[in-house]
């Protein structure tokens, strides 16, 4: 799948904002610094569209952009490491719960997770909640590049097991060698050809 055009549309903050373009969803979803916005930004081919930050859980609301004039990516506020209120952190988790269970567009999940490290406590309760909840999805393990081919090879192992997938879905990719995109495309397109 080749990626020609990509926009955004609006913003929402809270459950009663539904969108309600009837485009099927793909749903973006990690960690607060796992790179969703630069991963998103190397999806598109377009490195202006979602806003990238040094600073943890910027994203607040669910983002969606219009892809190809065909599907719709939709960010999800990361979870973790933002350093915000826990009325704010619950205020988020309602938000993602709600999308991922009412939303009837969404058609596939693409899972983040930090390629270098252990999946964290709240990776697994999203793991099972991606699970429980019979959404089909993949794991993306972001960061390729901070690892050595070995090393890559050896994490894609460590996560398999851990998730007790096959490694075929465990997907790698880097925004900065920008490697990695043609297995997450073609995981896109065998769900809008479904």
């Amino acid at each position: 799948m080749k990626i020609s055009s990509a926009q955004y549309l609006t913003s929402s903050a809270n459950p009663t904002q539904k969108l309600s373009l009837d485009y099927p969803h793909i749903a973006v979803m990690g960690k607060s610094n796992v790179g969703k916005s630069s991963f998103i930004n190397y999806l598109t081919n377009n490195g202006k569209l979602a806003r990238v930050s040094k600073q943890p859980g910027r994203t607040k609301m669910i983002n969606y952009f219009l892809v190809n004039n065909n599907f719709i990516v939709a960010d999800l506020p990361g979870y973790g490491f933002a350093k915000v209120s826990d009325a704010e952190k619950e205020r988020w988790a309602e938000l993602i719960e709600d999308y991922l269970i009412n939303d009837a567009n969404l058609a596939y999940a693409l899972f983040l997770v930090d390629i270098r490290h252990e999946p964290t406590l709240n990776d697994i309760t999203m793991y099972n909640f991606l699970i429980k909840s019979n959404i089909p999805f993949c794991i993306v393990a972001t960061k390729s590049d901070k690892l050595s081919k070995m090393q890559c090879r050896l994490s894609i192992g460590k996560l398999a097991s851990f998730f007790k997938v096959g490694i075929d879905n465990i997907l790698p990719i880097s925004s900065v060698t920008k490697t990695g995109l043609d297995a997450v495309t073609d995981k896109i397109q065998q769900t809008l050809n479904a």
